[in-house]
């Protein structure tokens, strides 16, 4: 990232979470600082306490929110939460706010600062290769000892024993030499009634929504294509009561059975996610190099992460079945799909590539705009 002759940017991180929100940024940071393209620093803060003046769900938002000062001035806000809504107090106190669920039209033209906000782009959970000291520090943010236990684990490869690690190197892979056009749609339901006294009724109406949606497709994928797809609800109790024709069989719902389907179907299925959100099986089916079928995208991302080029979208699940139908009917439309696909990982998604992309638009912004310097 640095050019020659130039001094390495440094970068101060202040953790204050764990959260697999967190995991791709933070290990950004940890591959950019190992290949010698930045100087890190990693403080820990005291985990944010619950917010009782927002709404219910942005109560614990802040575990998924990280600060960083830039060559010991610009102060960057990341923001990996599922929502659109900005932490405007975070927004105040700093020059730059990346944001994960970047809705332009929905923010309010109200915010100071407006001109700050910049979008992040698509996020998943994935570790950095063991063993890295700065996850290593980061176990004692735990809550509890579980959880202290399992972040060393996962910093030092540890965990491996009783868990799988989704590290760097089992997150990716390439376009296959050939790509069988088979279809891949595993998710899970939202319990509407689920912390009920912290979601309000519209909020439960778009969790109903959701499930439908994915229902509604799992169901007609499965009609349509028969023992070409591989799918269905994770086995919930929820999914369970509601959906009991849908769910998945054989425990391939586990991280390591979903990653093998992952490689094995070329053609997977996104739905969007809580708030409108776009969920980390995006990330992760470009991560893959997939040829993608998605329901629409209205979040901007950064670079250019097209329709009809890196995914096929539709809005119903009549939609879902024929765009799945063109791309396993193409095969030369589908591998030039999962190769753009792997283009994108590698210059916008890749943790580091991600991570330094906000690194570079952060030094490159004139201080004339209105950025304390």
């Amino acid at each position: 990232m640095p050019e020659k002759n130039l001094a390495l940017p440094s970068v101060e991180i202040f953790a204050q979470s764990n959260s697999g929100h967190l995991q791709q940024l933070y290990t950004g940071f940890s591959a950019l600082h190992a290949a010698g393209e930045i100087k890190l620093v990693q403080r820990l803060k005291k985990r944010p306490s619950l917010r009782v003046s927002v709404e219910p769900h942005l109560r614990d938002a802040r575990l998924a929110h990280c600060a960083a000062i830039i060559n010991g001035k610009y102060r960057v806000y990341y923001d990996m939460h599922d929502s659109w809504e900005v932490d405007e107090e975070a927004l105040h106190d700093h020059d730059f706010y990346f944001k994960r669920s970047f809705y332009p039209d929905k923010f309010s033209k109200t915010f100071i600062g407006l001109h700050k906000i910049r979008p992040y782009g698509l996020n998943y959970e994935v570790a950095a290769n063991p063993v890295d000291l700065f996850a290593l520090r980061r176990s004692f943010l735990s809550k509890n000892a579980r959880e202290f236990l399992t972040g060393m684990g996962w910093a030092t490869g540890l965990a491996d024993l009783w868990q799988f690690i989704p590290s760097l190197r089992r997150m990716e892979a390439p376009p296959p030499v050939e790509a069988p056009g088979s279809v891949l749609f595993m998710a899970r339901t939202w319990d509407p009634n689920q912390n009920s006294t912290s979601i309000d009724t519209k909020r439960q109406a778009d969790r109903d929504a959701i499930n439908q949606m994915r229902a509604s497709c799992i169901s007609k994928l499965r009609d349509a294509f028969g023992e070409r797809f591989v799918g269905g609800f994770a086995p919930t109790e929820h999914a369970r009561k509601k959906y009991p024709d849908l769910i998945l069989r054989n425990n391939s719902h586990a991280r390591q059975n979903y990653l093998k389907l992952l490689r094995a179907n070329a053609i997977c299925v996104a739905t969007a996610g809580l708030h409108g959100s776009i969920g980390w099986k995006m990330a992760e089916y470009v991560a893959f190099s997939r040829a993608i079928v998605s329901e629409e995208i209205e979040v901007k991302l950064p670079g250019d992460f097209i329709d009809g080029v890196n995914y096929l979208s539709f809005r119903t699940a009549d939609e879902c079945v024929e765009q799945v139908r063109r791309l396993m009917n193409d095969e030369k439309f589908r591998l030039q799909m999962m190769l753009d696909n792997r283009k994108y990982y590698l210059q916008n998604l890749h943790p580091k590539s991600i991570v330094a992309l906000t690194i570079r638009e952060v030094l490159s912004t004139k201080t004339e705009l209105g950025f304390r310097a």
